[in-house]
């Protein structure tokens, strides 16, 4: 959904620069600004939530598992093989999602705003660096849970 948000806040984004750059009053452009501000906001708010939750399962899946990855760790897997295990299930389909729902969300955008709005410079900018800074930070909160992993392979 996250991902889908990005679309409509890169072209959102790019429309009230469109509209903010035409000899507004100050007050106008200001509204503008906080426009987009709020677009920003909320977009890096849900990635920050999909993160946290991202973190907060992967740790009760560690907990839950602690028996199975005592096991591995005493067979001789290496915990850094369990750990890329790990990343692959959640940021294989995180980046699957994360463009799939992208691009659906430009094909409903099309209508809307024309491929003008869609490939404008600066609203491509923000639809990569967003879906990049979400990934990013969903990388991030999986990292977290690295000690709580090594913790649960290495004691008994």
């Amino acid at each position: 959904m996250t991902s889908f948000m990005a679309v409509f806040a890169g072209v959102g984004i790019a429309v009230a620069d469109l509209a903010g750059g035409e000899g507004l009053d100050a007050e106008s452009a200001q509204l503008f600004a906080d426009v987009r501000t709020g677009i920003l906001i909320t977009v890096v708010g849900s990635f920050l939530m999909v993160a946290c939750s991202v973190g907060v399962n992967q740790a009760a899946g560690i907990l839950d598992r602690r028996d199975l990855y005592r096991s591995l760790d005493m067979l001789g897997m290496p915990q850094r093989t369990m750990d890329a295990a790990r990343r692959r299930a959640v940021m294989s389909p995180l980046r699957l999602t994360a463009i799939g729902s992208a691009v659906i969300a430009a094909v409903v955008m099309l209508p809307l705003t024309g491929v003008a709005l869609l490939v404008q410079p600066l609203a491509l900018i923000v639809i990569a660096a967003v879906l990049a800074a979400g990934i990013g930070v969903v990388a991030l909160g999986l990292s977290v849970t690295k000690p709580l992993l090594r913790r649960a392979a290495t004691d008994g």
